[in-house]
């Protein structure tokens, strides 16, 4: 965070008065890194994605039991059953 408040400060020293910051005023660094990949995800879509994965993960390192699945993800297990209900994730069954 500071680095790119800094970054942005030396960006309006830079920028005549009055003027837009574009990107030739940040840090060449930040340019690089300033466009979104090629099939960028919203944000909405990447945390989606992101509490699928650990959902699942933790459901399949705990057999499929729920209860340590929640513990293993520092949740509750109602916290847990919520999640799944929202992502709709089935509850996974006994002997697959």
């Amino acid at each position: 965070m500071r680095e790119l408040l800094a970054a942005i400060e030396a960006a309006v020293a830079l920028a005549a008065p009055g003027s837009v910051i574009s990107l030739e005023h940040l840090p060449r660094a930040l340019r690089e890194k300033s466009t979104a990949p090629a099939g960028a995800r919203s944000y909405q879509d990447a945390l989606k994605a992101a509490r699928l994965a650990a959902i699942d993960g933790a459901l399949q390192a705990a057999g499929g039991n729920r209860t340590r699945a929640a513990r293993a993800l520092g949740i509750s297990r109602q916290s847990l059953l919520y999640e799944m209900k929202k992502l709709r994730i089935g509850a996974p069954r006994a002997g697959r």
